[in-house]
């Protein structure tokens, strides 16, 4: 096509969750990837999940790329603080320096802490999508008594681990509901190193 992208019409039967696992991930190189939006959205329907809900950072990531609010951010973070130091070593500029270093390093350190915020590498990093065909049960403690269980949560369902406990793991469901489950059926959304 003409963006050099090629999109995918996905006959991906069967291998659903492992395609939204892959879709999400490309989400989290590229926040912009429409491609990998689009191939998601078409993903969870087949599952018959709902498509990851937008937020206010999925808002600035759409409206900044990650690598420009770096860039930009460490540029002039590193800019006002040399202006600074010039501004105190040199009495003769130190009166238009100081305010124009002070407000270059305090724009520079709030660009960096909003790209903390948003970027998918660290909101992301402690989501696990269930990939068990059978899916995964959650339950009210980590025991396997079925008096103690609260849902099922169907293949590609991502769960953001709060805990660890052995084979055990507590998490948090995109509506906001906490459970222990196994962690056997699930796999972290960003790999380990």
């Amino acid at each position: 096509d003409v963006t050099g992208v090629q999109t995918c019409a996905l006959p991906i039967f069967g291998k659903e969750a492992e395609a939204a696992l892959a879709f999400r991930r490309a989400l989290i190189l590229d926040p912009r990837f429409q491609p990998a939006k689009t191939a998601l959205r078409d993903a969870n329907a087949q599952l018959g999940l709902p498509s990851p809900s937008r937020n206010w950072r999925t808002a600035v990531t759409n409206r900044i790329p990650l690598d420009e609010l770096s860039i930009g951010g460490a540029a002039a973070f590193w800019l006002g603080a040399f202006l600074f130091l010039v501004g105190l070593i040199s009495v003769k500029s130190r009166r238009a320096l100081l305010p124009v270093s002070l407000s270059l390093t305090i724009c520079g350190a709030a660009a960096l802490v909003l790209l903390w915020l948003v970027d998918p590498r660290e909101t992301n990093s402690r989501d696990a999508m269930v990939l068990s065909p059978v899916g995964a049960v959650l339950y009210k403690t980590p025991t396997q008594d079925p008096s103690q269980k609260i849902t099922t949560l169907g293949q590609g369902t991502v769960v953001k681990i709060l805990t660890k406990r052995g084979r055990w793991g507590h998490g948090e469901l995109p509506g906001g509901q906490l459970g222990w489950f196994l962690l056997e059926g699930t796999t972290p959304v960003i790999p380990a190193a």
